[in-house]
């Protein structure tokens, strides 16, 4: 053992070293991944668990016009516009069908109550153990 260290804490340490189990590894891998994705991207992106943001880029929340505390722990649908309601709920249903499309179309709503036409393709990916969905959101500039 390491000068000063005696045989049975060098044991010890070793044992507790193999006692942090491999899922809450791969939990920390993922939300060290998640985060840095989203911190590192100048998109549009958020991860949702159930319909509530969980983590979100602060580009994301600057495009909506709130700041990231703001977004956290809220419903996503609380932010789609009504007329966007019907193409996220679709796209809801049909994933509850089996359906699956990786994008969809909808408008949401800024916090200054502007439409914004975006286009949002959803990856599944796993937050804190559990499944989520990774959102990237992109403005759909031409409303054709």
């Amino acid at each position: 053992p390491p000068p000063g260290r005696s045989e049975t804490f060098v044991q010890r340490e070793k044992a507790l070293e193999q006692n942090i189990s491999t899922e809450e590894k791969i939990i920390l891998k993922e939300r060290i991944e998640n985060h840095l994705i989203i911190d590192e991207m100048d998109n549009n992106v958020a991860v949702i668990q159930r319909g509530i943001f969980r983590d979100i880029s602060n580009s994301l929340a600057d495009f909506l016009g709130y700041e990231r505390a703001e977004l956290l722990q809220k419903n996503f649908f609380v932010f789609v516009a009504p007329r966007g309601f019907e193409d996220a709920r679709k796209y809801y249903l049909n994933r509850l069908k089996g359906i699956t499309t990786n994008s969809f179309r909808t408008v949401l709503l800024t916090k200054a109550q502007t439409e914004l036409l975006v286009e949002i393709t959803v990856a599944p990916t796993v937050y804190k153990g559990d499944s989520a969905e990774f959102l990237s959101i992109k403005e759909i500039k031409d409303q054709s």
